[in-house]
């Protein structure tokens, strides 16, 4: 939910706050609604000063947006959108209020809403790339998975520095064994962030276990793996890539070794271990894996 977006739109908001009369205990709870630690303390301020009867049009609206991002932001998204519905009765040219309203209505899973939402955002604010990522998770969870790709394109041509938007379009490109298009987008999200651990390995594992033999490359997955080896310590999927890589080149010794860790991590943090067992038998039989689908995914 942090994003360049919302911070914009809270200073605004705080900047609106800002104007409004002075008196000592309405003084205090203000501040209070424009920062504070404890959620809980800002709610109630924010709720105190909405309740005084002294703020209206933009300036209610103001506190309206803040108090609701501090509810989506502590997971009650419900009060979120009664607030964000109000910002909208206020100020309904808000295109930001339309979108944070579509996240209140996405995280309680009501996708439709929030793609309406989201589409209101976009008419009122069409370069929102914010709008278009979340739109594009929401389509993405309704496994509409080309118009979630479609939605990613717009974020990476208005944001081309949003690793997230690459990141997400890339595993949908490997899901439709697409690797040409994710192994793009990962080189991408590398050359933004060679840091980047979900970029490298997902870049590997699709160089090790590709089912289709033009895109794979063993021996560069094994490099990309050994890169993380200082994130690998009780990390399964990572230890996962890893021993496909192993597999990848023909060595299957080291890439049992490295499944039986990633079955044993497995096991301490709960992550699917009969999809690492299955990977253990066909590595003992001499079989490298051959993604997407099966024990892949």
């Amino acid at each position: 939910m942090k994003s360049s977006l919302m911070t914009t739109a809270l200073a605004t908001f705080l900047v609106l706050l800002s104007t409004a009369g002075r008196a000592d205990e309405f003084d205090i709870n203000q501040q209070r609604c424009s920062w504070d630690a404890d959620p809980q303390q800002r709610i109630s301020a924010c709720t105190w000063v909405i309740d005084s009867g002294r703020l209206s049009g933009k300036q209610l609206a103001a506190t309206f947006a803040v108090r609701g991002m501090v509810y989506l932001l502590d997971y009650q998204n419900d009060r979120a959108i009664e607030d964000f519905t109000q910002v909208i009765r206020l100020t309904p040219e808000d295109s930001d209020a339309y979108f944070l309203r579509g996240n209140g209505y996405a995280s309680n899973g009501h996708y439709d809403q929030a793609i309406n939402e989201y589409n209101e955002s976009l008419r009122l604010k069409p370069d929102n790339a914010w709008a278009f990522y979340y739109r594009g998770n929401v389509y993405e969870d309704k496994g509409q998975t080309g118009r979630a790709i479609e939605d990613y394109s717009h974020v990476t041509r208005l944001k081309p520095d949003f690793p997230d938007a690459y990141l997400r379009r890339g595993y949908l490109h490997y899901v439709r064994s697409e690797f040409a298009l994710a192994i793009r987008d990962y080189d991408h999200i590398i050359r933004l962030k060679p840091e980047d651990t979900a970029a490298k390995n997902n870049l590997a594992w699709i160089l090790a276990t590709a089912n289709d033999v033009r895109y794979r490359d063993g021996q560069r997955a094994l490099g990309i793996a050994h890169e993380l080896s200082a994130e690998i310590s009780g990390n399964p999927n990572l230890i996962g890539t890893l021993a496909a890589a192993y597999a990848a080149v023909g060595d299957f010794p080291n890439a049992i070794r490295h499944e039986s860790d990633a079955m044993t991590a497995a096991r301490e943090n709960g992550s699917n271990l009969a999809q690492h067992e299955e990977r253990l038998r066909l590595y003992q039989s001499g079989q490298a894996l051959s993604c997407p689908g099966g024990p892949c995914d």
